[in-house]
Parts: structure tokens; C-alpha cells; sequence
């Protein structure tokens, strides 16, 4: 059965269709019809017809259809089969029909469908449990994205570069979000995450245009990869479960406007990724010392431009290159949680901070540790337990090396192993100087620059021994 009636601008059209009929229902009216109510059945090869032989049509309802199973001459798609209860893959790729209405009974949703079509709006049946790879992939007139309930698979780019959406719910059973799912979603402000998800594929939200990220109620999380979040320019807080997940490279990378503090975001981690907060210059770091993080990635935090203080976790083992780039509020770093340990540093770790202007807080053993280690040795070293020297004597004697001053000249000699090289100090401990020498019993060396009457040094031993002296000019 045909029924046709006239448009203002075009023809409505009915027709009854049984599998790869509907080219022979339309016949001679393919061109001018511009919405379509097809009842019965429909295969791939009649929604190819549709898709490219109805140029004027912008309205299709198969609401009251069913699509079968199809198996024949290779189709547009490159495909030559599709089951039954399928929207075949690429089915309405680069459509310029706005709105389509699917049969109720649609199980799954191809690979590219609806890719690069003009749809404005589409309800996607509850009985969908997989929507394919780029399924609706660069749909720039799309508005909202409706996930169903009983969704269980959403392909790689499924929503990728949907430029006009603004509002994503994914239903209740997703459990893996793909990857670029939504990357490039460039006016999505508004998500709604299933509670039951486990992981967030790498650039999933790449360029998204949300301002707070609420995911703490997903607790069976356990990853988000790399660059998930990466150019979300209005991002500014984040939320995240309290469990253990790992977090990727690059995941928080250049989102402007991130104020969130960098602990509550790494305190079920061990490490912090390469790249993971690069560029957030507004991010505030405070507490990291109740962190138990090992590394820090290269480049993980360059351009933390607020931060003025830190304190460094007693866990950390090692800092990349560039991590902490570009700190250029930064007064202090507190090292005194590492204890004897000095974390590896990777390249220009602190590249455009002026590290003399900062203070490196270490105790009284740590500092000669620090001050003979690259990068390290390039802050202003300020010991904090100055207390300690009161008991310092000018005979070390358990050490066996003794020291002098007489006028601007110091002499240091040993009994026992050589000395290495010392550290000159005040009483307030402020390092004010860190003299070179060969190692050899007896060293000399200028103090004419100290102007402090008493003198505190710290003298290293090629034993590994540090022999401590308080000495008056």
C-alpha cells in the first residue's frame, strides 16, 4: 500500500515494504519524497535506497518496521550481509535527513550508521545493548546524547566530534567508556556517568566543555587513560572515587581553568603520569605530603604558576624532566620527609624557576646531601634545626677531625679519613657556603666572605662519615 500527500515544499509518502522491496514501493517518487513512514520490513540494501536515492528526504519513521537480515550483492558500505534487528553499518552516513525514528526492536546500531549525518535528535530503543565505532561519529547538528539503560558496549568514537550536543546521559549498564567517544564533543557541558564504571578510555572527553567532573560516586572506577580530559578549557573541579584507579599520561593536560588541588586528585595513586596536569596553571597543591606518591612523570606538573610552597611525600623516589617547569610562585620546597634519601631527578626538573630565590628546607644531616646533588644544590638550602648545633664542638673527636679559624682562614684536618669536601653555615643554619676541595687530611680554605663570628661546619669523609664542627673566627 502507497499513500502519498502533498507538502509545502515536498511529499509525505506511507508505503508498506517487505525486505528489499521499498525501492519498487517508492518507484518514480524517490526524489521528491520528503518524509518517508516505511511499515513491514526493511533490509541494509533498502536503507542504502533511502539514504542515496531520496536526496530531498529529511523525515524517516520505520517506528512501525522492522529491519531484516540481509545477505547479497556488497553494498556502498563495502559490507554484503547484516543480521536482523541490526541498523547495518554506514546505513545513514553523511544523511541530510534530520530526523530518523528506529524500530523498536533494534538490538544494535552499526559501525558508522549515522556518521556525519544531520540528524538533530534520535531515540535510541531500550532493547540496544551495542552501538559500533563511529556510530555517530561528527553528527554536528546532534543536541543531546540518550544513552539507554541496557546499553553494555559503546564503540571507539562512537560520539566523536558531535559539536552541537550539550547534554550526555549513558545510561545505568555502561561499564567501559572507548576510546574518543566523545573527544572533540566541543559544547558538552553536561554528563551523567553510570554508577557501575570501570574505565574511561584514552581521549574519551578530549575537548569537552564541562566545568565540573562529578564521577566520585562511580567507586568500581579503576582507570581513566590517557588524555581522557585533556583541552577541557573550562574544566575546574574534579571529583573522583575514593578507590584505588590508575590515572593515564596526559589525562588533566591543558585544561585552563583547572582549580582543583592536586592531592585530592593523586591520593589513591603511587604516580603521577607523564604529562597528567601539564598546563593548569591555576591548580593549587596543598598537603601533598600525606600522598603516597614514588614519581612524578616528566613533564606531569609544568606549569603550576600559583603553587608558592610545597612538601615533598616521604614515598617520592624520583622527579622528570620539565615536571615542575615554570613554577614561578614558588618560595619553598620542603624536603625534610625524605630523610637521607635524594629523589633522581630528570632534565631542567624546575626549567625558568629562580631556584636561588627558593628555599630547599632539609635538616642538618640532609643538607650536604642535597647540596652536592645537581638541580638540587641550585636552590637556597635552609636548614630548619639549628638547635642541633648547640652541642657542636670545635674537636669532633669521635670523627678525629678538629678545625681552626685564624683571621679569614679555615683549616680542617683529620686523623683518620680523608676529608671530601664541607659546608659552611651560620647559627641560624642558612648554607653561606659550600667551598670545593681534593681529598686529602688537611684543607684550607677562605672565609673571608662569612660574615658571621661563629661558624658552623659540616665536613663529609671518604668513609661516608659527616663530622660536625662549631668554630668561632
Amino acid at each position: 500500500m502507497i499513500s502519498v500527500a502533498a507538502l509545502a515544499n515536498g511529499a509525505a509518502l506511507s508505503v508498506s515494504s517487505t525486505a528489499g522491496d521499498l525501492r519498487a514501493q517508492v518507484g518514480d517518487k524517490a526524489a521528491e519524497v520528503t518524509d518517508l513512514v516505511v511499515t513491514g520490513a526493511v533490509d541494509a540494501a533498502d536503507l542504502q535506497f533511502v539514504n542515496h536515492q531520496m536526496p530531498a528526504l529529511r523525515s524517516l519513521d520505520l517506528s512501525g518496521a522492522v529491519i531484516a537480515s540481509y545477505s547479497g550483492e556488497r553494498l556502498m558500505s563495502g559490507r554484503s550481509s547484516s543480521e536482523a534487528g541490526v541498523v547495518p553499518d554506514y546505513a545513514f552516513i553523511d544523511s541530510r535527513m534530520t530526523s530518523i525514528v528506529l524500530p523498536a526492536s533494534v538490538k544494535e546500531i552499526g559501525e558508522g550508521a549515522f556518521a556525519a549525518s544531520d540528524i538533530t535528535a534520535i531515540n535510541i530503543p531500550p532493547g540496544v545493548t551495542a552501538i559500533g565505532n563511529a556510530a555517530f561519529a561528527d553528527c554536528r547538528a546532534l543536541e543531546q546524547i540518550m544513552l539507554p539503560d541496557g546499553l553494555l558496549e559503546l564503540g571507539k568514537g562512537a560520539y566523536r566530534n558531535c559539536t552541537a550536543a550539550t547534554r550526555a546521559e549513558l545510561g545505568s549498564s555502561l561499564s567501559e567508556i572507548p576510546e574518543r567517544a566523545f573527544a572533540g564533543c566541543s559544547s558538552l557541558s553536561t554528563v551523567f556517568f553510570p554508577l557501575n564504571l570501570q574505565e574511561i578510555g584514552p581521549l574519551a572527553f578530549y575537548g569537552i566543555d564541562v566545568t565540573n567532573l562529578t564521577v566520585n560516586k562511580c567507586t568500581s572506577l579503576k582507570s581513566i587513560g590517557d588524555w581522557a580530559f585533556a583541552d577541557c578549557r573550562r574544566l575546574a573541579n574534579v571529583y573522583l572515587p575514593s578507590s584505588d584507579f590508575k590515572l593515564g599520561k596526559g589525562a588533566f593536560f591543558s585544561d585552563e581553568a583547572f582549580t582543583a588541588d592536586l592531592t585530592s586528585l593523586v591520593k589513591n595513586s603511587d604516580s603521577i603520569p607523564a604529562y597528567a596536569f601539564a598546563g593548569n596553571a591555576s591548580m593549587t597543591v596543598t598537603k601533598f605530603e600525606d600522598t603516597r606518591i614514588t614519581k612524578i612523570g616528566d613533564y606531569a606538573l609544568r606549569g603550576l604558576g600559583s603553587v608558592d610552597t610545597v612538601t615533598l611525600p616521604a614515598s617520592l623516589d624520583s622527579i622528570g624532566t620539565r615536571a615542575m617547569e615554570g613554577w614561578s610562585a614558588l618560595t619553598s620546597v620542603d624536603a625534610r620527609n625524605l630523610g637521607e634519601k635524594v629523589p633522581e631527578l630528570g632534565d631542567d626538573v624546575w626549567l625558568g624557576v629562580a631556584q636561588g630565590d627558593v628555599a630547599l628546607v632539609v635538616t642538618t644531616p640532609q643538607s650536604l646531601l642535597f647540596s652536592a646533588t645537581p638541580q638540587w644544590m641550585d636552590f637556597a638550602m635552609k636548614i630548619i634545626d639549628p638547635s642541633a648545633l648547640d652541642d657542636v664542638a670545635a674537636d669532633a673527636s669521635g670523627h678525629g677531625v678538629k678545625g681552626s679559624i685564624a683571621g679569614d682562614l679555615l683549616t680542617l684536618e683529620s686523623q683518620g679519613a680523608e676529608i671530601l669536601g664541607f659546608q659552611l653555615y651560620d647559627l641560624q643554619g642558612r648554607m653561606i657556603a659550600l667551598p670545593q676541595t681534593s681529598p686529602a687530611q688537611t684543607v684550607t680554605a677562605s672565609v673571608e666572605a662569612v660574615g658571621s663570628s661563629v661558624v658552623v661546619v659540616r665536613v663529609l669523609l671518604s668513609d661516608s662519615s659527616v663530622a660536625v664542627l662549631k668554630l668561632a673566627r
